[in-house]
């Protein structure tokens, strides 16, 4: 079961948060190092992701949409399997087919849920889309894939980059 309330009330105090931006992609990055990637990863997606949507004057209830949209937008890897997520190499192309049903995965998990929005829905199940049409799952092209879709589709690697910079950076 998806805890909805819980996501709502974390993605509005983010998005409540974010005000000009300032320092906050400094302050997502002072936190201790996770055990559990994915939620840091998650939290981290919905604060840039609202962080992009305040800068673009998204309105407030659009913003907190897409913070939930990406707070969630990886629930649908809690459905794959741990030693695939936790594979320490690149994916075997099997197991790559597996890894991209999260998207799916992730929609019909939060669809169950009468009061998520379709574009809270759309963002999740989209989010690994590209412009091109080289995305997944639909490999749907630009005018095809919802904006909070491609909000998270920046935000996530965003994260990912500045947190491999700050941990290679840490090393030396």
């Amino acid at each position: 079961d998806v805890p909805v309330a819980t996501f709502t009330e974390t993605a509005n105090e983010i998005a409540d948060n974010i005000t000009d931006g300032s320092n906050i992609i400094d302050h997502i990055y002072d936190f201790p190092v996770s055990d559990d990637y994915t939620f840091r990863h998650s939290v981290n997606v919905s604060a840039i992701a609202a962080l992009i949507a305040t800068w673009l004057k998204y309105p407030a209830d659009n913003v907190s949409a897409i913070a939930l949209a990406g707070l969630l937008h990886d629930v649908g890897k809690s459905q794959l399997p741990q030693e695939l997520l936790n594979q320490p190499n690149k994916l075997s192309p099997s197991d790559y087919k597996v890894y991209q049903t999260h998207t799916q995965l992730g929609y019909e998990l939060v669809k169950k849920k009468s009061e998520i929005a379709e574009s809270v829905l759309l963002g999740i199940a989209e989010h690994h889309e590209r412009e091109d049409g080289s995305g997944y799952p639909k490999k749907s092209r630009s005018q095809m894939i919802h904006p909070y879709a491609k909000i998270i589709a920046v935000a996530g690697p965003l994260d990912v980059i500045t947190l491999l910079s700050i941990t290679t950076a840490s090393l030396l």
